[in-house]
């Protein structure tokens, strides 16, 4: 019963849109290979394409990531806190040491037929995480200095401070310590999620309304591409 009832309770919204985001991450890396092994043409194609999808895919997967955490956990002092911490490290940390170990030693070993070279091995865990990777140490470091919020009231300022991080970067600050830089990026995509969760916006079910917006987000990228538009107000979105 319990089983069944958990089923029924799924997010399906939170389901398809990390469907959607996985895609766009596999087909993203996908081309990217297949562009510097020179097996397909790097055109103007591919090029919109690519820059497309990094967009927004990795943004899906914090939203999603901060509108789950904000729903089922509760951190909001210093014992839920360190025992959050204690769950991210098994979650998130050991497939993250463990694949980027195995990604390491492949990648040492045929150093000579990898298209990207790879530092020491407590650089590449530590400080400078390998591709895709580094989004579970992103996420376990957006964890360590995120609470949940017990309000709109502290959703409405962790959305501020989040957006200042943005800007931070955007101005080229906070850039010293990947750590860091990679925290102050991505924190407003999850800070993002929690809030939709916080607000209680009713994403189920809106399939005009996603149509719509996807074809308007289709136009834009299109419209930002031909006018190689880069390090200006729309990269906010990009960075």
């Amino acid at each position: 019963m319990s089983e069944q009832t958990a089923v029924r309770t799924r997010e399906k919204w939170v389901d398809d849109v990390k469907v959607i985001a996985c895609i766009l991450v596999v087909l993203g890396h996908f081309f990217q290979s297949m562009t510097k092994a020179n097996i397909l043409p790097e055109n103007d194609l591919y090029k919109w394409f690519n820059t497309t999808i990094y967009y927004f895919h990795v943004p899906l997967f914090f939203i999603c990531s901060g509108y789950l955490y904000q729903k089922y956990s509760k951190v909001n002092d210093l014992k839920s806190w360190k025992r959050n911490v204690a769950k991210k490290v098994l979650v998130l940390g050991v497939p993250y040491v463990t694949f980027s170990t195995a990604t390491w030693i492949l990648k040492t070993v045929f150093s000579g037929n990898v298209n990207d070279q790879i530092g020491g091995l407590g650089d590449t865990l530590l400080l400078h995480p390998t591709a895709p990777y580094w989004y579970l140490y992103a996420l376990f470091f957006i964890f360590l200095v995120t609470p949940t919020f017990a309000n709109i009231k502290m959703a409405m300022v962790g959305l501020i401070v989040a957006f200042a991080a943005k800007l931070l970067i955007l101005v080229g600050g906070g850039t010293g310590v990947y750590a860091v830089s990679t925290v102050l990026a991505n924190e407003i995509w999850f800070v993002l999620g929690m809030s939709v969760c916080v607000f209680d916006l009713q994403l189920k079910g809106k399939k005009r309304q996603g149509t719509i917006i996807g074809i308007l987000f289709l136009g834009l990228s299109v419209a930002v591409y031909r006018a190689d538009i880069q390090n200006s107000d729309v990269s906010f979105v990009l960075v």
